[in-house]
């Protein structure tokens, strides 16, 4: 049970197969293997325990059965081998559910449509038919060896890796249909209220409830970034203003001697009143003070010269009603001013012009005392700190005073107050309530603060520091990382070894196409034939996505591949069915399955061409059979599952098995790489052989990926200003994450995936073609903004998001040495486009990155942190603009930007540094200067374009073509999906249908397999 449990097909074969296990043991809760096989998703391990015997029907004591269990968690592959092996999908639980209930209930509603329709196939419904498939595909495994030169290589990773089976669990649900409204949902209706259902259906044209959705979920994207990018201006610009609401005191000992001096500028002059700084030098020399007559200011002056640095609080009494003071002072007469030297130079300053002119002078600082000062015992003051403002008791105490007009001895107050003296007396006084009156004549003896740093200013001041730092090393790590990279990683990455064509793995190209045109796929086949790489290991599998006509072009893209290639004979193939991506029954497409070789100079390569014609029904539509670049994708990884497994095919998968078998000699399972190029991508001639060596040298690479250079660079100013982007998200992206061993986005323009590999004990294990990869990207309900903007706009890098997150243990890599050439846009609306795509699929795949908890790394030191990092600058790059223009001009002006500017800086011209001392290539500089004219392109107009297009899910002028074009997931058909229409068996269940049909076989059955009816 526990090998079932964690998917350990071998275990469960090797205990079952020595008599060590009984296939039927049921535990505590009456479940058996198969139950835990079917719930957790292992294929392979329920086709162990099938062909040997397990009860498909056992139920455990709440009368679930394995089909249950399967169908409550959408296992959609397990359900069909269940319901293939005989499983009967009318039992009901204790609840009295079946398994079609039970699907709807877990929200997959294909499934449940799937148990409802299904129909057992023909030769498939007895148990000897199954035990004849698992013996048959297995004879004819051993039939077809890998060269014996060859061992297969081993790695250090183990299929018991409970951390990946995890993963795939938390994605499936993760990635599921939404079920009912979520938290998203209620954000996104809170943040767009203002827009009604009514005003959006007759103003914005959005009559379907889920086009009104996907606005809503967009526009709170919007907010979003709004609201991020008022945290970046906080951050750079609001964060110490608000916590440093007052500037920090003045040390005493400056006051005293620098602004005191009236050898200074006059500005420079001040005064103060209770510890309050007021600049007056100007207000007294410039004759802005009125004396009173018969003063004039040159009689004043002899009294206002030495007061400069000093306290002149005696001229401003305080107000004691307004402070509440109900003490008096014995020299206060009764205009409640302090009793000065009978002379008429001197009186008291209580007018309300008085204060106003007062306040005008002040420079909102106040004098600062340190506690050495309080502490001192030398010095002869008698000081102490509330609420960090000083007071100063000396007077008061002086045991001359004989007016203690706060209170005598009989209060205690006199005794309180020594008691006070060299301390920060704050919690003190908040709980002596008998002395609240006197507290409140505090004011009366306030000269200054205590030097520091207001709490909240140091917090906040550390905080900005903090993550300004942060993203400065950030850009300084990157960087350095390049050199790193540059000068010691890439030198020893993927340098060919000699090695017999014998000793070379299979590897398959695929490469999809669409509306290229001739000269674009001409070019392309003919760069990937001339690599250096044996062409008896290499197989082309070209996809054409549906019958589609290139704008400009005279020929569909289709009959312009049959044309470039030789078939194998000039029969039409007839069109085979298959599970594609789609909507309602666009599930059903068809394909024509062409075999033949691409000739080049001297080269013949193995060529199978794929055409997604449609099925009839669409055939005279347009774009008929086209389903998107995903499905494309899962056309053959579906194929390469199924052959890994052993699995049951479609009728597609079977024919293009078949096809290669004949074409190549060899079965499709023993394809251990796959390369995806795009059709307009032209790589140079080691470029293949160079990703191989990496992964050679590395088993640990899943994928890896080469440096993609601009082919029409200088064509016109839009080709101009994208051949240093290109280089820089190469140079200093891909080497950054590269040190890291994840890269997070392996472009389907020029990559590479290992299809499986090898654990200590010499057996295979599944790697692009694992169930946490497929479960996921096969999943056809694609009904959140989230979810569209990873399946139908950024499916290669979502690709490489399950890839990192299924396999933490293992690495994505980069190759600088692998170069591939691509035509990029040459006109500005067609960049527009691609980028829109771009940007909206980076940020949505980005998300996934920061919510996982699988990449490598710990805290600021991650990937996870990266990519938070990246997010927050994407969705923040268009007002980042603005902010670096403010703070030179501010800096200009005198402000304290120096820490901000310090990483504007180091962010921008980092890249001017990697070119200078990286590339060594001094025309490189002058491609810098281009891009560093089109910052606002890339900075501003691209993603403001985006962000405000989230819910736009076609390619846009991307791919132009003749005739309408409403993208790939507009063209949306809402009749029901017929499951019966297409039909999955296994190879040899295949093999027996098309002899009972008396139908020709698509290979000869030589190289040791069977012929099912005469067991030769």
């Amino acid at each position: 049970m526990i090998a079932a449990y964690h998917g350990h097909s071998y275990a469960c074969r090797m205990l079952l197969d020595r008599g060590r296990a009984n296939i039927n043991q049921k535990d505590m809760t009456d479940k058996t293997a198969i139950a835990y096989a079917a719930h957790n998703g292992h294929g392979l391990a329920v086709e162990t325990l099938l062909v040997r015997g397990a009860n498909v029907n056992i139920v455990d004591v709440y009368l679930w059965s394995p089909l249950m269990l399967a169908a409550y968690k959408g296992r959609a592959n397990i359900v069909r081998q269940l319901l293939l092996a005989g499983a009967d999908n009318s039992l009901q639980t204790a609840n009295g559910k079946t398994a079609s209930q039970l699907a709807r209930d877990g929200g997959y509603l294909h499934v449940s449509d799937m148990i409802e329709n299904f129909v057992m196939p023909e030769h498939v419904n007895s148990r000897e038919s199954r035990v004849l498939s698992d013996s048959l595909i297995e004879k004819g495994r051993k039939s077809i060896q890998f060269s014996a030169h060859f061992s297969p290589r081993k790695t250090n990773f183990s299929i018991n890796n409970t951390r990946q089976l995890s993963t795939a669990l938390r994605l499936s649900a993760e990635l599921a249909p939404r079920k009912e409204n979520d938290w998203w949902v209620y954000l996104s209706w809170i943040l767009s209220f203002m827009f009604l259902d009514k005003l959006l259906a007759k103003f914005g044209g959005m009559g379907n409830p889920e086009l009104r959705q996907a606005w809503r979920e967009k526009f709170a994207l919007c907010a979003l970034v709004v609201f991020a990018s008022i945290f970046a201006a906080l951050l750079t610009f609001g964060f110490i203003a608000i916590g440093c609401t007052e500037s920090p005191p003045i040390p005493n000992q400056l006051v005293s001697q620098f602004w005191s001096n009236p050898t200074n500028s006059t500005e420079n002059l001040v005064m103060t009143i209770r510890g309050k700084i007021y600049k007056t030098g100007d207000y007294f020399k410039k004759g802005l003070h009125r004396p009173i007559l018969p003063e004039t200011d040159d009689s004043l002056s002899g009294i206002i010269n030495p007061l400069f640095g000093k306290d002149i609080s005696q001229f401003f009494p305080l107000n004691y009603d307004a402070i509440g003071c109900r003490f008096r002072p014995a020299n206060i007469n009764s205009s409640l001013c302090p009793l000065l030297p009978n002379d008429s130079k001197y009186h008291c300053h209580t007018s309300k012009i008085s204060m106003r002119t007062l306040e005008s002078l002040s420079v909102n600082r106040y004098v600062g005392f340190s506690w050495d000062e309080i502490n001192s015992t030398t010095s002869g003051k008698k000081l102490l700190v509330r609420n960090n403002f000083v007071y100063d008791f000396t007077s008061y105490l002086d045991p001359s005073n004989t007016d203690y007009w706060l209170g005598d001895d009989k209060n205690f107050t006199r005794s309180w107050l020594e008691s006070l003296i060299g301390s920060d007396a704050t919690l003190e006084i908040a709980s002596t309530n008998s002395q609240n009156d006197v507290v409140k004549c505090f004011d009366n003896f306030l000269i200054g603060k205590i030097e520091g740093i207001p709490y909240s200013c140091a917090t906040t001041t550390v905080l900005v520091v903090v993550i300004t730092t942060v993203t400065t090393f950030y850009a300084i790590l990157k960087l350095s990382s390049t050199i790193v990279y540059d000068l010691y990683i890439a030198r020893k990455l993927g340098i060919p070894k000699p090695m017999s064509e014998e000793k070379q793995n299979y590897m398959i190209i695929t490469v999809p196409c669409y509306s290229e045109g001739r000269d674009s796929l001409k070019g392309s086949f003919d760069s990937l034939a001339a690599a250096d790489y044996s062409d008896q290991h290499k197989l082309f599998f070209i996809v054409a996505d549906g019958n589609i006509t290139g704008s400009g072009e005279t020929e569909s893209t289709p009959d312009i591949i049959k044309s470039l290639i030789v078939p194998l004979d000039n029969a039409v193939p007839k069109p085979a069915s298959y599970l594609a991506i789609g909507q309602g029954a666009k599930r059903h497409n068809m394909a024509q399955v062409y075999s033949g070789h691409y000739h080049y100079e001297n080269r013949r390569i193995p060529t199978i061409l794929i055409i997604k014609c449609g099925t009839p029904a669409e055939r005279n539509l347009p774009k008929a059979g086209n389903r998107g670049k995903r499905d494309t994708q899962l056309i053959l990884m579906n194929l390469l599952k199924h052959a890994f497994h052993n699995t049951g095919m479609c009728e597609l998968e079977f024919e293009i098995f078949e096809k290669i078998r004949k074409l190549t000699g060899v079965t499709v399972d023993q394809y251990q790489f796959v390369a995806m190029i795009d059709a307009d991508t032209i790589i140079e001639e080691k470029s293949l052989s160079r990703l191989v060596e990496c992964i050679n040298q590395e088993p640990k690479i899943v994928g890896i990926c080469g440096e993609t250079k601009v082919l029409n660079k200088t064509e016109n100013w839009v080709t101009m200003i994208q051949v240093f982007e290109y280089f820089i998200s190469h140079h200093l992206g891909k080497t950054f994450e590269s040190i890291f061993a994840c890269v997070t986005c392996l472009p389907g323009c020029f990559c590479m995936y290992q299809i499986y590999s090898y654990n200590d004990e010499g057996f295979k294990i599944p790697l692009l073609i694992d169930d946490a990869i497929m479960n996921n990207y096969t999943v056809n309900e694609v009904d959140t903004l989230h979810q569209k903007n990873l399946f139908l706009l950024g499916e290669d890098r979502y690709l490489t998001t399950l890839t990192l997150r299924a396999f933490p243990n293992l690495k994505t890599m980069y190759c600088s040495s692998a170069v591939c050439y691509t035509i990029v846009p040459n006109s500005f609306s067609v960049l527009v486009s691609q980028r829109r795509r771009w940007i909206n699929g980076t940020i949505h795949n980005l998300f996934e990155l920061v919510v996982s908890s699988e990449l490598p790394g710990i805290f600021c030191f991650s990937m996870q942190c990266a990519s938070c990092l990246d997010l927050f600058g994407t969705v923040t790059s268009p007002f980042a603009l603005f902010f670096t223009f403010y703070l030179f001009v501010g800096l200009l002006l005198g402000q304290p930007y120096i820490l901000q500017i310090t990483n504007a800086v180091v962010t921008y011209f980092a890249q001017l540094f990697l070119i200078v001392f990286v590339s060594l290539n001094p025309i490189n500089v002058l491609w810098f200067l281009v891009y560093l004219s089109s910052v606002p392109v890339w900075t501003f107009i691209l993603p403001l374009y985006s962000f405000w297009n989230f819910d736009d899910f076609t390619w846009g002028a991307t791919r132009k073509i003749e005739g309408a074009d409403s993208g790939h997931d507009s063209d949306q058909t809402f009749d029901k999906f017929d499951s019966r229409k297409i039909v999955f068996k296994k190879w040899d269940e295949w093999i027996l249908y098309r002899k009972s049909k008396k139908l020709p076989q698509l290979a000869p059955l030589h190289g040791g397999y069977l012929s099912p009816l005469t067991n030769e």
